[in-house]
């Protein structure tokens, strides 16, 4: 018999990492879409735990990396004052 979990099982440890990651990763989410509605906003904290708990099953355990590769796999808003600083960078003078 395996000493492995059953798929979807987490440790409290992992658990801790997962809330974790997630409460370092929302603001970051949150800054990219500024105008969340409710529906949205659920949309994408579901997004964003999905993503974590894949991550775990692929072996990324540590808060760091974990962190990493969710804002590397959600897609993202750029922020709305960095949108328009490069719109106006490549605007002809």
């Amino acid at each position: 018999m395996s000493n492995t979990p059953p798929f979807g099982f987490f440790d409290p440890e992992m658990l801790a990492t997962l809330e974790q990651t997630f409460n370092a990763t929302w603001p970051v989410l949150e800054a990219h879409e500024p105008c969340l509605d409710s529906e949205k906003e659920t949309e994408l904290k579901l997004g964003l735990s999905q993503t974590l708990v894949a991550l775990v099953a692929e072996g990324v355990t540590d808060t760091d990396r974990l962190r990493k590769f969710a804002l590397e796999r959600l897609p993202l808003t750029p922020p709305a004052s960095a949108a328009s600083s490069s719109t106006a960078k490549l605007q002809p003078t």
